[in-house]
């Protein structure tokens, strides 16, 4: 097995309020020393670059470690030299935290710096033989911090103070990936999901617990041929009383793409099963997933719904844990616009072979634009190239991007019961479209899809037969995407 154990890869996730990517993607000026990109992590409050690389043919070539750029990937700097740096990430009080195997000196342990990467702090001191494959806090309450390994799951309370070993799934099981899925209740604990599998066999599922002493709960819907390497947790909506709803995302190492939904934040009962919403005909692994969330960034609410959350994950082309494989061009970038039900590559500017994608993270730069970077791992001496690529976001109520004459004007009445008018501007002929969701993400309507000349329309939906709640109502064409809610109040 490769030594970075390549299925492991850590995910992050994003969701995004975006246009279509504008432009293509561009490879940095420079790229950290290494094999290839095991993970990457921006820290939002200033745009530094963290990345985590393996070693190539060590302790001959090149050594892996922790990197950091302040330019966007311009230059970069090895803050901190090892044979492997699997996981990097960011937790809300800005410290950077990398599991790092300094071997033959030290087990794969976890490590944290408050001064951006000058310096860094032992918090946890791994077992012997073990891997650190996932790191994980809890939204609602970010001392509470867990480390997928091998053989069992690693839990602080305080922290990463004083860490506690716990049995997850079963004796043995590899924790590959573990995520936090916030709770219900404001600061309350979340409720955590993991991939285990057991490493022979390598039979594997998703599980969750709201507490690890209660027991973990298998959710099903994967194939039994499926690999399962990565894991997110995703937004899609609030429902009508106010009740955030997320989706759970899964890839596999053979191009597929599960998504359960609706989960229900704890106190709530989440989803049973998934279904497959995409797959590769060419398998690569999907190696991680990616978030970007411009309301963060905004002044006062933004609306969001279908279309104005993207998906994207990263692909490699290197399906076989082995080793790499050459020549193969099936990898790259996925984004879905639709809360995961459809799919499509934008690989505009990557590589056209070798497309080893394994690490994927943005930086939200204002209210309207991002940037965001996809690393790649092609186990080579110089393998951890960085692309970068800036998108610019529109789901924002007198967004300066839109331009004047086109817009998506809020429906009147608002609420209504059960006929309500809808206007909107055209600034180009195309084909134009006008399509109603639920807040699960469901198209319940289609009230325009046609080609239409500039200007400027009216559209009536009668909601007849629809429930009473929250609706989202989208309007695209060829250059832009604009959305806006809707109450139905019977």
């Amino acid at each position: 097995m490769n030594y970075l154990c390549r299925l492991c890869l850590v995910s992050s996730l994003f969701f995004a309020f975006t246009l279509p990517i504008k432009g293509q993607w561009g490879k940095t000026a420079s790229f950290p020393k290494g094999s290839g990109i095991t993970d990457l992590a921006v820290k939002q409050s200033n745009g530094y670059l963290f990345a985590t690389t393996g070693s190539f043919d060590w302790p001959n070539a090149d050594t892996g470690g922790v990197h950091r750029s302040t330019d966007g990937g311009n230059t970069w700097q090895r803050v901190f030299p090892a044979y492997v740096a699997r996981v990097v990430e960011v937790t809300p009080d800005g410290n950077i935290w990398a599991s790092v195997w300094d071997f033959p000196n030290q087990d794969e342990s976890m490590y944290s710096s408050s001064d951006d990467g000058i310096t860094w702090v032992l918090r946890y001191d791994g077992a012997p033989n073990n891997n650190i494959f996932s790191f994980a806090y809890d939204p609602g309450n970010p001392q509470i911090m867990w480390l997928g390994a091998r053989s069992f799951i690693v839990v602080s309370y305080d922290g990463g103070t004083s860490w506690s070993h716990l049995t997850a799934v079963n004796i043995g099981w590899w924790i590959v990936q573990v995520v936090v899925q916030p709770s219900a209740a404001p600061s309350g604990t979340g409720r955590v999901w993991v991939i285990a599998r057991q490493p022979t066999t390598f039979v594997n599922h998703v599980y969750w617990t709201n507490a690890p002493s209660q027991g973990w709960t298998q959710l099903t819907g994967d194939a039994p041929t499926d690999t399962l390497v990565s894991l997110a947790i995703v937004r899609d909506s609030t429902d009508a009383f106010g009740a955030e709803v997320d989706g759970i995302y899964v890839g596999t190492l053979n191009g597929r793409i599960y998504k359960a939904a609706p989960a229900y934040r704890p106190l709530f009962p989440p989803p049973t099963s998934m279904s497959l919403v995409y797959e590769d005909p060419d398998g690569p692994s999907i190696t991680a997933f990616a978030e970007i969330d411009f309301t963060e960034a905004v002044d006062g609410p933004a609306v969001s719904g279908p279309g104005t959350r993207k998906h994207y994950s990263s692909k490699d082309d290197d399906d076989d844990d082995d080793g790499p494989s050459a020549g193969e061009s099936s990898g790259g970038i996925v984004k879905s616009i639709d809360l995961g039900q459809t799919w499509e590559t934008v690989n505009d500017g990557l590589p056209t072979t070798d497309v080893r994608m394994s690490a994927i993270a943005a930086h939200v730069t204002s209210g309207v634009t991002a940037t965001v970077y996809a690393g790649m791992f092609l186990d080579q001496n110089d393998g951890g190239h960085v692309y970068v690529q800036e998108v610019i976001g529109t789901d924002v109520d007198d967004d300066p991007g839109i331009p004047s004459d086109f817009g998506l004007e809020q429906n009147y009445p608002n609420p209504f019961n059960p006929k309500t008018e809808i206007g909107y501007q055209i600034s180009d002929y195309g084909l134009v479209m006008i399509e109603i969701y639920d807040v699960l993400g469901r198209r319940v309507a289609e009230l325009v899809n046609e080609e239409q000349y500039p200007g400027t329309y009216d559209v009536t939906w009668d909601a007849t037969g629809q429930p009473s709640g929250v609706y989202f109502y989208r309007l695209s064409t060829s250059h832009a995407v604009h959305t806006r809610k809707l109450v139905l109040l019977r």
